[in-house]
């Protein structure tokens, strides 16, 4: 049954994707803010999205069977211009229905009715008569930073990210220099019980949470490339409602890309460290200082070919860091920050994938629609390796999720992890 489930929900996929290509014209596209006659000062659009997800045989600890949700998000947006001003507003509403007693909910999938933008932004285009573009952004606000995967507005997952604080960015037209320093959004409430009961709480500034940045990224490179450095603090204590492991954390990194275009070979290079002190858990008991050392990488190659449906070939891998020994007073996790997990490893709603993978990918130009498929590894050398636990420390490092809680322990000798087909 759950196979047939499935393959309806690819074919209303399909099916969507076809008819809002055949209602479109020459003309722009229809939206709410045209069809609604809104005056230019004002944008404004609405946002409903439905995910029906399906799990069978879960593997993590202490679960039996299968799972399933339909996740609901829907998003309303307004912003309002005046001059060089920009007054803007957002609120969403993220919910489950179909999940049980089983089903591991948490503030990643639920987040009713909350405001999760609010702000007032000012813009030049000739910063202090520099000739530069210039934006400082007040308020509660969500941010896409480099790559994504630590600063980012989730996109797969049901609930997002946000901050409140303030945004500065410059830029002309080869490079851009942003700087932030906010308070990271505790989304409540936060225990899984007034979840499953739809209770409804405003979310708040966390002001026991510090997070800053500074990011640079620089275009026109050799080969058509992009080079990004960044560095992110992120500072924290526990509160009355939100535990945290007291981290303590500095995370310098750097990135090198070269965009896909048909007929050539592009690359994404991506490196960081993380240094400074922390908790080895959330538990108020735990007031234990570890030294913090951890590092993650990622390298990917990829090739679109000249052909209908602009086939693309992609091989990535990532390595991050985990925790050697729980009783040696260092903490080797590294931390993802605020960043997004969907990515390379497939969509992470009540289920998890793991790293390394080819993949290849299909763009037909008649719909909106990619189809990807995409095949999972690990490393064949034994877990016991301090240095090639892959498996182990990256569900440590990327889900929180120790090797142990694992329902069903993966053979050491295995290489492939399984496979995913996506169409979106």
């Amino acid at each position: 049954m759950k196979q047939i489930i499935r393959l309806l929900a690819v074919l209303a996929l399909l099916l969507n994707a076809n008819l809002s290509r055949a209602g479109e014209t020459s003309a722009a596209p229809w939206n709410v803010h045209n069809a609604a006659g809104l005056p230019d000062w004002l944008t404004f659009s609405v946002q409903q999205r439905t995910r029906y997800e399906t799990l069978s045989n879960t593997f993590n600890k202490n679960g039996n069977g299968g799972d399933q949700v339909i996740a609901f998000r829907t998003n309303v947006f307004a912003e309002a211009a005046y001059e060089q001003f920009r007054l803007g507003a957002e609120f969403i509403d993220s919910r489950l229905e179909l999940e049980d007693e089983g089903t591991p909910i948490n503030t990643t999938h639920v987040n009713e009715t909350e405001l999760l933008q609010a702000y007032l932004a000012w813009q030049s285009d000739n910063f202090l008569d520099s000739g530069l573009n210039a934006e400082i952004k007040f308020g509660r606000q969500t941010m896409d930073v480099g790559s994504r995967r630590l600063v980012a507005r989730n996109r797969f997952r049901n609930t997002i990210n946000s901050f409140n604080g303030i945004h500065f960015e410059l830029k002309n037209a080869h490079w851009q220099w942003r700087n932030f320093a906010v308070l990271p959004i505790s989304r409540l409430p936060n225990d899984a019980d007034s979840l499953r009961r739809g209770v409804v709480e405003f979310d708040e500034e966390n002001f026991k949470v510090l997070f800053a940045g500074s990011f640079l990224s620089v275009s026109q490179l050799p080969f058509d490339s992009t080079g990004e450095l960044y560095f992110f603090q992120l500072s924290e204590e526990d509160t009355a409602t939100t535990a945290s492991k007291n981290r303590n954390l500095s995370t310098p990194g750097m990135r090198w890309v070269r965009a896909p275009q048909k007929n050539r070979l592009d690359f994404e290079l991506e490196a960081a460290l993380q240094t400074g002190t922390s908790h080895a858990s959330k538990d108020a008991t735990d007031t234990t200082k570890l030294d913090h050392f951890a590092y993650f990488g990622h390298v990917a190659f990829g090739y679109t070919f000249d052909l209908p449906w602009s086939p693309r070939l992609l091989l990535q891998y990532d390595y991050a860091s985990g925790d050697k020994d729980p009783n040696d007073g260092k903490n080797g996790r590294f931390e993802t920050l605020y960043g997004a997990r969907r990515f390379e490893f497939g969509p992470t709603g009540i289920g998890r994938l793991c790293p390394g993978q080819h993949s290849i990918s299909w763009h037909p130009p008649a719909v909106q629609t990619a189809l990807e498929c995409q095949r999972f590894h690990r490393s064949s050398r034994p877990l016991a390796s301090a240095k090639t636990r892959c498996l182990g420390e990256y569900e440590i490092a990327r889900h929180h999720r120790p090797i142990g809680q694992l329902h069903r322990p993966i053979a050491r000798s295995q290489t492939q992890m399984g496979g995913r087909s996506q169409v979106g």
